[in-house]
C-alpha cells in the first residue's frame, strides 16, 4: 500500500504545528503580563504600597526558594528562619529533602 504523502512531509508538519503551538503559548503569556503591567500603571499603585508601605518607598523582599533540595539548603533556612530575615519562602516537592523541611517550617510560628 503506498502512501500518498512522504513521510517527511509529515513530520514537518508536525515540527511546523509545535513550533505554531509554542509561538502561541509564549504570545498569550506576553500578552498577559502586558496586560497586568499596563493595569498596574493606569492603577498608579506600586507593588510596595499594595503590601501597605507608603507611596515612593523602596521596600526589599526577601526570599528563600529551593528549599527541601538537600539537608544543606533547609539547615540555612532553619537559620534564616530563627533570624527573621527571610520574608517567604518556597520548597521543592519532589525533592528527596522536602518532608524534612515540611515538618521543620510547621514548627515556626
Amino acid at each position: 500500500m503506498k502512501r500518498s504523502v512522504p513521510l517527511r512531509t509529515e513530520k514537518r508538519r508536525s515540527v511546523g504545528l509545535a513550533i505554531s503551538r509554542s509561538a502561541l503559548l509564549v504570545f498569550a503569556t506576553l500578552s498577559v503580563l502586558m496586560v497586568g503591567f499596563a493595569a498596574e500603571r493606569a492603577c498608579g499603585e506600586t507593588w510596595a504600597e499594595r503590601l501597605g508601605y507608603p507611596a515612593g518607598k523602596k521596600v526589599l523582599i526577601l526570599h528563600a526558594h529551593e528549599m527541601g533540595m538537600c539537608q544543606s539548603t533547609n539547615a540555612a533556612a532553619e537559620q534564616l528562619l530563627s533570624s527573621g530575615l527571610p520574608h517567604s519562602t518556597s520548597a521543592m516537592a519532589p525533592c528527596p529533602w522536602f518532608s524534612d523541611y515540611a515538618l521543620k517550617i510547621g514548627e515556626q510560628p
